[in-house]
C-alpha cells in the first residue's frame, strides 16, 4: 500500500512540478495559492486512495467486480479524474481564473479528506492488520446497512 501511494503521489507531483514551470516568473498571489492548493490536492487525494486501497468499496465504479474491493481499477480511475481536474487548469480559458481554481482545489481537497477520515474511521482494525500483514479485516457484505453509512 506505501509503494502505490508513493507511486501515485510522484505520478500527480510531476504535474504539478509541470504547472510550477509553466507559470510566469513573478506569478500573483492567487497563481502562487493555485499552485498550493494542487500540492493538497494531490496529497488529499493519495490519502484517500490509500484509506480505500484493499477495503470494501461500496462505489461500483470503482470496486473490483469479483472481490468488491477497491483495487488497481480504483486507484486507475481516482487517479484519473485528478489528472484530468489538474490537466484543465492549465486550458487557456480556465487559466485566467487563478482564484476560482484555488477555491476548487481547497474545496474539493476537504472534501476528498473527508471521505478518507470516514474510510480510516469506518475500517480501523483492518489498517492495522494490514500494515502488519494481515487481512482479518471485517467482512462486511456490499448489501450491508453498515456499509451504506
Amino acid at each position: 500500500m506505501a509503494k502505490i501511494t508513493l507511486l501515485t503521489l510522484a505520478l500527480l507531483g510531476f504535474g504539478a512540478l509541470g504547472a510550477l514551470r509553466a507559470e510566469s516568473h513573478h506569478p500573483s498571489r492567487w497563481r502562487r495559492l493555485r499552485t498550493i492548493s494542487q500540492a493538497i490536492l494531490i496529497g488529499a487525494s493519495a490519502v484517500d486512495i490509500a484509506s480505500s486501497y484493499n477495503l470494501p468499496e461500496a462505489n461500483p465504479l470503482l470496486r473490483d467486480p469479483r472481490t468488491g474491493l477497491m483495487l488497481r481499477r480504483g486507484v486507475a480511475i481516482k487517479a484519473g479524474i485528478l489528472a484530468a481536474l489538474l490537466i484543465s487548469q492549465d486550458l487557456p480559458a480556465w487559466r485566467r481564473h487563478p482564484r476560482a481554481q484555488t477555491l476548487l482545489n481547497l474545496g474539493s481537497s476537504a472534501a476528498i479528506g473527508a471521505v478518507a477520515i470516514r474510510n480510516l474511521r469506518l475500517w480501523p482494525q483492518g489498517r492495522q492488520g494490514q500494515a502488519m500483514g494481515a487481512t482479518n479485516y471485517p467482512k462486511i457484505p456490499i448489501d450491508s446497512p453498515k456499509f451504506r453509512e
